[in-house]
């Protein structure tokens, strides 16, 4: 039984953990999606560690891989509307179903009562009611009587679930987390209290329906089916394009790309107050998408550890890493991430980054499309047969952009960044030498062809490596570089590490190698320095330091 404040007909459970949109570090990770949120805080109330590791000693380390299980279930993590990016539209009338789904994933059986007008939207055959009075008397007893909280669904703001832990007046008032605390200010029978939980009266006016916690299952859930269902559903969901008027999917990301190459009119252009909605447009999409293929990528590889038999499964989860992590250079290509200054929205409507920001979604686009493959390659090995299974759409032809090996696939392999305690290639040795041809030996070091011969006494680079097999792409600096060409060499620098392939320079004169970057701080870089024991941590510089040498050598290709 959890602790409850009680007395003149109220009840408030004060351990329900909070749910609400990302406020920063301090409340926790980002749960920017309503349904897999508000379950991880119900089964954290209920004492359910959900089979996944650190619930009793490092709770917050656990809410990340619980939050994963429940948008996995949903599809939360692998949906993508250009139209809509917020919410779950996407799913339609099968929207309750993620509801049931949940419970059945934790184990726990659920008692559902909607009303008329909003089931009659759904895939739903249960219960149904317009009897405000059987609604108060359902969320009153589980309350007050089983001391378990009530998701409701609407109330304030839109029809996504919130999480009722108490009540007031016999339930003529409802208490509990909601994520729409904006709705909340603004709505006159609403009031929020000093931890941030809304008291509403009035509340079935927009009240949609409920969801109440039952019994566990008497026999415990088949993850591993489950699992495969789920992938089966979140497959189709990569692979639904949607309509004209509401492209999902690859679709979706087509459609992003025509709007950035569409030309800002000249008119516009030069005025930041009327960029501004058209980079809202733009914008919208960014961390929505990032949160969802982060959790997608967890959720990928829980599937991986429960279905060890499908091999293809295992590269599926970089991809949606790798997308995650190039979302915040879509950020970061115009500008500080978090900060949208006049500036920024100037470098929006010049040509030239709206193309950069268009290859970079081209970029998206064929990750998206990568990872749904590798999943439905897996659901043939699990033995799913190809006829229950959506056909992969196509990656539509383009022309212009610049190519960041979609066209022309890059020759590493996904996945390496990702298998080590810290973000950086493994296995790559600090430069030996003091030349950048150092620095190339070294970059090619932890791959299937290292250079082992030193570099001719003509420096030629190309020619050089191309007798080991390497083409390379060799990027000379401007001594005044345009801020365009360096948001364009950092995220070169970026896809060609998440490939595992190290990138050759120099520093202060010095032999250097780029093995890594951190995300939230888009230029700042990982790299091996001459001297460093190889056990040792990656240095970091940013790249506005001044040491940086004019020459760059990435490896693109295999001769």
């Amino acid at each position: 039984m959890k602790q409850a404040q009680t007395g003149n007909g109220a009840v408030l459970l004060e351990d329900v953990p909070w749910v609400g949109f990302y406020q920063g570090p301090k409340k926790g990770n980002p749960e920017d999606h309503p349904l897999p949120s508000v379950m991880r805080a119900l089964m954290e109330y209920l004492g359910d560690d959900l089979e996944l590791p650190h619930f009793a000693d490092q709770r917050g380390k656990w809410r990340w891989p619980a939050c994963a299980l429940f948008h996995g279930v949903t599809g939360s993590g692998f949906g993508f509307a250009w139209q809509q990016p917020y919410g779950e539209g996407y799913l339609g009338k099968e929207l309750f179903h993620t509801y049931e789904r949940s419970f059945a994933v934790a184990g726990y059986e659920c008692q559902t009562l909607l009303r008329p007008a909003f089931a009659a939207k759904m895939d739903y055959a249960g219960p149904i009611s317009d009897d405000g009075q059987e609604y108060r008397r359902r969320i009153v007893e589980s309350i007050r009587d089983h001391r378990v909280p009530v998701i409701a669904i609407g109330v304030i703001g839109p029809d996504e679930p919130c999480l009722i832990c108490g009540f007031e007046a016999d339930g003529e008032v409802i208490t509990g987390w909601n994520f729409f605390l904006d709705e909340v200010r603004k709505d006159s029978r609403a009031s929020l209290d000093a931890d941030g939980r809304f008291a509403v009266r009035d509340w079935f006016r927009d009240l949609r329906g409920i969801v109440l916690p039952g019994h566990p299952l008497a026999q415990p859930p088949d993850r591993r089916e489950l699992c495969i269902e789920a992938l089966q559903r979140d497959l189709a969901l990569l692979c639904d394009c949607g309509s004209a008027d509401n492209p999902m999917g690859v679709a979706a990301y087509q459609a992003w790309l025509e709007y950035l190459l569409k030309p800002v009119p000249e008119a516009v252009a030069g005025d930041p107050r009327q960029i501004e909605p058209l980079y809202g447009k733009h914008n919208d999409p960014i961390g929505e998408l990032a949160e969802r293929r982060a959790y997608a990528a967890t959720f990928l590889d829980q599937a991986v550890d429960l279905l060890p038999t499908a091999a293809e499964l295992r590269q599926a989860p970089y991809c949606d890493q790798a997308m995650h992590d190039l979302l915040w250079r879509v950020w970061q290509t115009l500008g500080v991430w978090h900060k949208t200054d006049d500036d920024k929205l100037r470098r929006f409507a010049q040509p030239e980054f709206r193309r950069e920001l268009a290859a970079l979604v081209r970029r998206l686009q064929a990750w998206d499309l990568e990872s749904a493959s590798h999943i439905r390659a897996a659901l043939l090995q699990l033995g799913v047969p190809e006829t229950d299974l959506p056909t992969l759409p196509t990656l539509p032809p383009i022309e212009g952009l610049r190519d960041l090996g979609v066209e022309h696939p890059l020759p590493g392999r996904l996945g390496r960044l990702w298998e080590t305690p810290e973000p950086a290639i493994p296995g790559v040795p600090a430069p030996a030498g003091f030349g950048l041809g150092d620095a190339v030996q070294a970059a090619t070091a932890a791959t299937d062809r290292p250079i082992t011969t030193a570099l001719p006494a003509d420096g030629n680079l190309r020619t050089w490596a191309a007798q080991a097999g390497w083409e390379v792409k060799i990027v000379d600096l401007l001594p005044d570089e345009p801020l365009i060409t360096r948001a364009q060499r950092i995220n070169d620098v970026i896809v060609s590490c998440l490939y595992g392939l190290p990138v050759a320079t120099t520093h202060d004169g010095r032999p250097v190698v780029v093995v890594g970057y951190n995300h939230l701080a888009g230029e700042t870089l990982r790299v091996r320095l001459p001297g460093q024991r190889n056990d040792e941590p990656t240095a970091q510089i940013r790249l506005d330091d001044p040491g940086w040498g004019p020459t760059w050598v990435f490896l693109v290709g295999r001769k």
